[in-house]
């Protein structure tokens, strides 16, 4: 019972720092008009943000080996309210600045803390799926952005409500203090040296063409859905296609619950067939890419079904990017792996980045000062199309000269089908 608690309270850190994380994406409306500014600067909150939370992932792991998750769960979410709490009583840009920054510092702890108290509490045969429940249930906070404070948005106005997520935070960090233990037995042993030296393993993990292949399937599936959910998706819907933020709210509650179904699918998929992972990935994000091709040619406001189809593309495209991770555990032996996968979630949250703050330098161009209109936001959000293109073909080169390398010949897919059904009989 005692590792099911602390489990929990760490699952729920997790899920309030997702909350914290999507806040100012649901109310950059609302943040334009209180720091008079564009939207372009206020898409540069986020890409601070999220540019610390990319950042601090392999000091956040090293400290985490030194300390234990208690410590840095509790750390995390203390800076997180702090931060909320400056954003609260931010009137002026710099003080705005400083909060998010403080936000993506604190976000960068939570993750990877929650996960590690699982092996240290549970056998090894519950690790996987609670792995999964830990990424599903945290995932779930965009849903406590997008509707409950939303509607305390509305009702109280700025300051009480990121004040209420400050104080949310302050409870998360009190409850992590008081329940969450490293271990059964106590603290963790603490690993105080680094094995490697930094330079030398970033420059052998980029070498290897399989993990430049692991950073354009990561960054192939999540950029878009990354810009969409931290930024830009709720100002679209609600400015640009006119949907009410009750209709906005709906329409992010099914962003989340349809990753919640795709994830094991394309788990299971990927284990299936292990050799055709980059198919799979570039197969699964035109159901996020299609819709938005055919949004850009719709005469007017886009129907209510295809924003449903552009929401549940996006959702399931999204988990396609831990094919990335899974791709840089073949290709890396285990003193290179913590590295490699920092490297490849850091490329696509770069590429989320980009897209960000492209996005709101060409809709402030596109509405040369006016508020911004359907016409406004299809054109910035079209700025997608070329780095679509991109990670395409970075995909493709870097899967060529990965199975080179390690010389491995795909057998046609005729042939992969037609065992298949023989097993079958």
């Amino acid at each position: 019972m005692r590792a099911w608690l602390v489990w929990g309270i760490g699952v729920a850190v997790y899920l309030v720092t997702i909350c914290h994380r999507t806040s100012l994406g649901v109310a950059s409306p609302q943040a334009t008009v209180r720091f008079d500014t564009s939207a372009s600067v206020i898409a540069l909150f986020v890409v601070l943000q999220v540019g610390m939370y990319a950042g601090m992932q392999l000091p956040s792991g090293m400290l985490l080996d030194r300390f234990g998750s208690r410590k840095m769960l509790t750390t995390g979410a203390l800076v997180m309210a702090t931060g909320q709490l400056l954003m609260a009583i931010a009137d002026t840009l710099p003080l705005a600045v400083v909060a998010r920054m403080l936000t993506g510092t604190g976000d960068a702890a939570c993750f990877i803390s929650a996960l590690r108290l699982i092996p240290a509490w549970f056998p090894g045969h519950r690790i996987p799926v609670l792995t999964q429940v830990t990424g599903v249930i945290g995932q779930s906070g965009q849903i406590l952005s997008a509707v409950p404070f939303v509607w305390l948005l509305h009702r109280w106005g700025w300051t009480p409500s990121f004040l209420t997520l400050a104080g949310l935070g302050l409870v998360m960090g009190l409850l992590a203090l008081t329940v969450v233990r490293d271990s059964p037995t106590g603290p963790l042993r603490r690993d105080s040296h680094v094995a490697e030296r930094f330079v030398s393993q970033i420059a052998a993990t980029f070498r290897e063409p399989g993990n430049r292949m692991g950073m354009f399937v990561h960054a192939t599936a999540c950029f878009g859905a990354l810009a969409f959910g931290l930024m830009w998706g709720f100002p679209y819907l609600v400015e640009a296609e006119g949907r009410s933020p009750a209709t906005a709210g709906g329409l992010f509650t099914l962003f989340v619950l349809g990753s919640v179904v795709a994830g094991p699918i394309i788990g299971h998929l990927t284990r299936q067939h292990p050799l055709r992972r980059t198919t799979l990935t570039m197969l699964v994000s035109l159901t996020g890419i299609v819709p938005w091709l055919v949004i850009f040619v719709w005469p007017g406001p886009a129907p209510l079904w295809l924003l449903i189809a552009l929401v549940t593309g996006l959702a399931i495209s999204g988990p396609a990017s831990l094919i990335g991770l899974d791709q840089v555990r073949t290709f890396n032996p285990q003193n290179r792996l913590g590295t490699a996968s920092g490297m490849v979630v850091m490329f696509g949250f770069a590429m989320a980045l980009v897209t960000i703050l492209l996005i709101g330098i060409v809709l402030d161009l596109a509405a040369e000062g006016s508020t911004p209109g359907l016409g406004d936001y299809r054109t910035a959000m079209a700025v997608q199309i070329p780095l679509w293109i991109g990670c395409y073909v970075g995909l493709i080169v870097s899967r060529r000269q990965a199975l080179r390398l390690h010389g491995v010949t795909l057998r046609p897919w005729k042939e992969v089908w037609r065992d298949r059904r023989s097993t079958r009989r």
